[in-house]
């Protein structure tokens, strides 16, 4: 259809505290990475804060939709098989943990075997742990080798990019198909345009890991640099 789906915009006062929020992140060990849990709370407020908006402007409310989606994007931190549709929660998000459920749950994550960048790689299942109003992310990637001749070592590892977004897509209902949602907005603390870093792409402004120069025990928080 020729519909328009108002679009919701990160303000810079928000963009620039996810960008803190995150760089104090960071104290990896064997259990995974822990995201500082403000990041991910402030990101679900504005979206929820702004379908409230939409709603007493008398404008379509994204959250109102069941045939909409959410995707949330977390390259480098876990892999999430496909977008969610709101289905019965729409209409009914109006805090936080009624939209962390639409996407928290392990069975929509994959932890299988992949390969990528010359090594086999597998995420495992994040556990997200609602503490107040916020949300508080735990993730783990695993690497080996993809011929399996030799134990993986520190000066394998590739650049781990760390993302957190929130991939908005529209759906339309044209009884008795439903279209696949579309895309139209993506929240994230990344600035849009790209840049290279050790011959690789990244949006400006990722926070990222370089593999080759960890070592054993917590990473710091001088470890995670950012792309520009």
């Amino acid at each position: 259809t020729d519909s328009e789906l108002p679009v919701i915009t990160l303000e810079p006062r928000l963009e620039q505290i996810l960008l803190n929020s995150l760089q104090k992140a960071g104290q990896g060990s064997e259990e995974g990475v822990l995201l500082e849990p403000s990041m991910a709370e402030k990101l679900q407020r504005s979206l929820i804060d702004a379908a409230q908006r939409q709603e007493m402007q008398g404008q379509p409310v994204y959250l109102d939709s069941p045939v909409n989606a959410i995707r949330p994007e977390l390259d480098g931190l876990a892999s999430h098989y496909s977008y969610n549709y709101l289905f019965d929660a729409a209409g009914n998000i109006r805090d936080n943990q009624a939209l962390f459920e639409l996407f928290t749950s392990p069975g929509y994550y994959m932890d299988l075997w992949a390969f990528s960048l010359g090594l086999e790689v597998r995420y495992g299942k994040p556990v997200y742990e609602i503490v107040g109003r916020k949300l508080r992310i735990t993730a783990r990637r695993d690497f080996r080798l993809l011929d399996g001749a030799r134990q993986i070592e520190i000066g394998d590892l590739p650049i781990v990019q760390f993302h957190w977004a929130l991939n908005l897509l529209q759906g339309e209902l044209t009884i008795p198909e439903v279209s696949a949602p579309q895309t139209k907005v993506v929240l994230m603390y990344m600035d849009e345009d790209f840049v290279e870093v050790e011959g690789r792409q990244m949006y400006r402004g990722t926070r990222y890991i370089n593999g080759k120069k960890l070592s054993f025990g917590n990473t710091a928080p001088k470890q995670i640099l950012i792309a520009q």
